[in-house]
Parts: C-alpha cells; structure tokens; sequence
C-alpha cells in the first residue's frame, strides 16, 4: 500500500525534530489522553530532553545559540509547531489545565508527584501569552538540576522582527540543520555520505533533502514541500 503523503504540519513537525536532535535533544511526541470515547485533552507536538553533558565533536558544529544549551542542566522542551498565520502562543489545553501539565511531567519522569503539584502550576503561569517575551522562551527552574521549557516553533515563518513574542524561525532551523547535514569543508571525524535511511523513515527524506542541495542554500519550507511531493 502506498504511503500517505504528508502534511505541511507533519513536515513542519519532522523539520523540528531533526533540528533538536542535531542539537543533542531525545524528541517525541505526547498525547494527553481523555476518559472520553474519541477525544484527548490535548498534545504536545514535540517533547524535548537534552542532557548537560552532549557533545559531538565530530560533527565540528556546536549546538544552536537561540536554545540556550546548557552545560550543567537538564533541559525538558515543551514545543508548539506553529504555521504561518497562526498566533504564537501555547495551545489552550496546555496553559489553562492543570492536570494536562501534570500528565506532561509525570511522562517525562523526573520529578516526584510532590514537586509535579507545584511544578505544574508555575508551567503554567509560564506559559500564559500574557507573560510571552520578546527576549526569550518561558521557562521554569526544576529539581536536580533540570529546567522546563515552552519552545514556540514556525518553520514558515522565516524571519522574526524584535516586535514578534520569542519563536525559533525557518531561517534559524534551517540554517543550522544545512550547517550541521553540508559542511562548507571536509571533515576528519565525520563523512557526509552514508546510509541516510539510518536516520529512520521519518527523518529520512528531510536529510536527503538537505544533502542534495549541495551549493542551493539552505532553503527553505516550501522547498521541502516540493522536494517531497
């Protein structure tokens, strides 16, 4: 059976996956589930770990300087995928219940039922689009060194003017995804040619796009669509 072809939020999705496991993040997705038949109280579009000390000096690329990496915490990403026209905020469901956010933490299990009470009522205070910045994500100090983070993602929105709420943009995904995937110079510890299907039947196809690109730029959404299609 041939495979459905994915959606422009799918793509957009799998964009930002790869550009936080270049970055040394473990991603999933997440569904908070509901009693009732047919629904769910909401979904994190992609749920983050990165731990304090990754490092992959092979690749000659350091992480990504918008996240903020960190050498002596663990970071826990709550991130929102949104397109183009779409406000930038949190969805509902995440920033108005409280038991949605304890069932988030309670997944990612660090904390204590204890420390999630509290815990979940600062993340969502956090992330409020009353309290957004234009100079950073909403984040919250955890036990045992560990940090929790709302990211706003829009692989569309290619560029972000100082007025817009915090955001990682298109240009910021996909530049650093080409720098990490077509090194301007070769490497000694890291070949650029390989089995891309080691990447996963996700992942896959947006690697082979941006290997083939070669002196095209980094391009772009839209240029992925294409390439999928």
């Amino acid at each position: 059976m041939k495979a459905k072809p994915l959606s422009k939020g799918e793509v957009q999705e799998l964009v930002v996956m790869l550009y936080l496991r270049l970055n040394g993040y473990f991603t999933t997705g997440f569904i908070v589930h509901s009693p009732e038949k047919g629904r769910n109280r909401t979904e994190i579009d992609v749920l983050g770990v990165r731990f304090p000390y990754n490092t992959e000096p092979e690749r000659e690329v350091t992480a990504a300087g918008e996240l903020s990496p960190s050498a002596s915490t663990t970071d826990v990403v709550l991130v929102e995928v949104k397109s183009k026209g779409r406000e930038l905020q949190f969805n509902s469901a995440l920033r108005t219940s409280i038991e949605s956010t304890r069932s988030v933490l309670r997944w990612v299990g660090l904390y204590t039922e204890v420390e999630i009470v509290g815990l979940a009522e600062k993340l969502v205070v956090a992330l409020d689009p009353k309290g957004n910045s234009t100079e950073g994500p909403p984040s919250i100090e955890a036990p045992r060194g560990t940090r929790i983070r709302g990211l706003l993602c829009s692989p569309e929105r290619f560029l972000r003017v100082p007025s817009d709420v915090w955001f990682i943009s298109g240009e910021q995904i996909f530049g650093h995804i080409s720098k990490c995937l077509r090194p301007t110079e070769r490497r000694g510890g890291c070949a650029v040619s390989y089995n891309f299907g080691l990447w996963g039947p996700g992942l896959e196809p947006l690697v082979r796009f941006f290997k083939s690109r070669r002196r095209q730029g980094r391009g772009d959404l839209e240029e992925l669509l294409t390439f999928l299609a």
